[in-house]
């Protein structure tokens, strides 16, 4: 446990003493709850992008409650991420949404990174968990259309509830994953037609998910008015 955090949780326990309140399950886990994500947010989000996420995103990520999806044990939430961003709505192994752990921590099936601005939830981007096609197959079926569309329709929602006007999509051609992807090559295979499958690969992902959900194109970025 961070010491930070351990010391918040002290001194959290010390009031509740003083004021002789009885340290129940039911009274404690929501404290642990909002001292885990003080902790999360202090401690994670230190970088420029991260300090937008502290200002514009502690809301929308504060209240992004863990919800199971009807396709086996898994579920949608905010959980940590790497690269472009340090947080992001996906998809992952399920369990119990009592435990004092409002961010995930472990690894997502697929996920989309989250970026913001005063107004604007910002998709900084899609990513998927190499090796897991028939999964990710068995639960589009599941949730009746192609994951991406279901994270963008999770994070449309709560964005509105939480009074950002806009959502971007950040093209694929501004990524530096999409200029210098990490894709493995073959012994005598030439890396350039690997890198342009993937990048076509890339770009079609995003090119479909946004026509679905209704967004128009602007410099950089596929955007939707909420």
């Amino acid at each position: 446990m961070k010491p930070r955090l351990k010391e918040d949780i002290h001194k959290r326990i010390s009031w509740l003493k003083r004021a002789r309140i009885k340290l129940t399950p039911r009274l404690l886990l929501p404290r642990m709850k909002n001292l885990y994500m003080r902790a999360f947010i202090r401690d994670y989000f230190k970088t420029a992008a991260g300090e937008a996420l502290l200002s514009h995103g502690k809301p929308f990520i504060e209240t992004f409650a863990l919800h199971p999806l009807a396709y086996g044990k898994w579920e949608v939430g905010i959980g940590r991420s790497t690269y472009e961003s340090s947080v992001g709505v996906g998809i992952y192994p399920g369990r119990s949404t009592e435990e004092p752990i409002p961010v995930r921590r472990d690894s997502a099936l697929v996920q989309a990174k989250l970026g913001f601005e005063r107004k604007a939830v910002i998709i900084e981007a899609l990513q998927g968990k190499r090796g897991n096609v028939k999964d990710v197959q068995r639960m589009n079926a599941a949730l009746g259309m192609p994951w991406p569309n279901y994270l963008l329709q999770e994070t449309e929602k709560h964005a509105r509830a939480c009074g950002f006007k806009k959502v971007k999509i950040r093209k694929p051609e501004t990524l530096y994953y999409y200029k210098h992807p990490a894709v493995p090559v073959k012994t005598g295979e030439a890396p350039g037609p690997v890198i342009e499958r993937v990048q076509a690969r890339m770009r079609a992902l995003y090119e479909k998910a946004a026509q679905a959900m209704g967004y128009h194109e602007e410099p950089g970025f596929y955007v939707k008015n909420l």
